[in-house]
């Protein structure tokens, strides 16, 4: 999955920047592709369910941090994939990945991300220190999504106090926005002459 989140901007407006509508819908099922709602620290959030939503795109994130801050985040859970990143006027500020291909102890750092960073970081080899025996065992894996939460109060596999917030309204793509779906080709008989 992948989400971002928005400060300071109209969910209208944010909608309308992505390219969605709002359905006035709302399910608590994250098997919509594209879902969203406020959130308690005021940053509205856009959540997609694949990974490499076209949302999640550095110029789509670019265009969008222009007037405002912009955090966004990507998961793949079954290779141990994730990252987090900031944009602020158009530029990004920062970018902490974890490849889990790379080793369990990979940690890439772009730009400068909050302070908060190394005190996750080291946090997180500690326990791996502690439990490299256990096989499947990866703890750096979530310093990119702590982070992100730390800026914006969000992380995918926490569910917010109250049941107001385990429903997000589901959001649509327009349909002329969607892909014409391809007419199959017409088979053509084998000519033997």
């Amino acid at each position: 999955m992948s989400w971002l989140a928005v400060r300071d901007m109209e969910p209208d407006a944010i909608h309308r920047h992505l390219g969605l509508l709002s359905s006035r819908e709302f399910d608590s099922d994250p098997k919509h592709p594209f879902m969203g709602r406020l959130l308690p620290s005021g940053w509205y959030l856009v959540v997609a369910n694949c990974c490499d939503a076209p949302i999640m795109l550095d110029d789509k994130l670019s265009s969008m941090s222009v007037n405002t801050r912009v955090v966004a985040a990507s998961i793949e859970e079954h290779v141990m994939f994730c990252s987090a990143t900031c944009w602020l006027n158009g530029k990004q500020e920062w970018r902490v990945e974890h490849k889990g291909e790379s080793g369990v102890t990979h940690l890439q750092v772009f730009g400068a991300p909050p302070d908060d960073l190394e005190t996750l970081r080291q946090g997180a080899l500690a326990r791996q220190l502690c439990h490299d025996d256990d096989l499947g065992v990866d703890y750096v894996f979530d310093v990119p999504l702590e982070l992100a939460k730390r800026v914006v109060g969000f992380r995918h596999d926490e569910s917010a106090p109250g049941p107001e917030l385990e429903y997000f309204e589901i959001l649509k793509v327009p349909e002329r926005a969607q892909k014409p779906r391809k007419k199959p080709r017409k088979k053509e008989r084998w000519k033997l002459w």
